[in-house]
């Protein structure tokens, strides 16, 4: 019985090694501008459950980077690292249902998905959000709300959010 739980353990130690090998030679290979070769290794990282690689994946697609553009394989990485809580996925997939790139227009869709990446700590996301409630864009208006959202935005580091904070503390 020992033997099934230490190579249980083992198992699940050498894969989360693997995962992390695989990203890690991934970005070597980025910055090698080797891009098929990083382009295959985020692919089995990614597979694997990395969020970092279906994230830095999506990105490659969205931007035509090693492969050609194709938004539908973008939002189908950053939807895989998003629901595997990539705050940065969440926000990017926000962004491109709010400007309706390789998507339908949906700022509901876009807030829900800013939403889940300010709750992942995403200081851009939080902004967003902020300004859709103050603005009033696709939710109900709330200054409140929107003040609350630009100090998380700002204790996060994101600058605009510390401006817009400062401006609200004035009136």
């Amino acid at each position: 019985m020992k033997r099934i739980v230490v190579g249980i353990i083992l198992g699940i130690l050498f894969g989360a090694n693997l995962i992390a090998g695989d990203f890690e030679l991934a970005i070597q290979a980025e910055k090698e501008k080797n891009l098929t070769k990083a382009i295959d290794l985020y692919t089995k990282s990614c597979d694997a459950g990395n969020n970092k690689s279906c994230h830095n994946l999506a990105l490659m697609y969205e931007n035509g980077e090693g492969v050609n553009k194709d938004y539908s394989k973008a939002k189908e990485f950053y939807t895989k690292a998003c629901d595997k809580g990539n705050g940065n996925s969440c926000l990017n997939l926000g962004n491109m249902f709010s400007d309706g790139v390789g998507v339908k227009q949906d700022n509901i869709k876009a807030i829900d998905l800013y939403t889940k990446a300010c709750d992942n700590s995403n200081a851009m996301a939080c902004f967003n959000l902020a300004l859709s409630y103050y603005q009033g864009e696709s939710v109900k208006q709330d200054t409140k709300k929107a003040k609350t959202l630009f100090k998380k935005s700002c204790d996060l580091g994101y600058q605009d959010g510390c401006d817009n904070y400062a401006l609200l503390n004035q009136k």
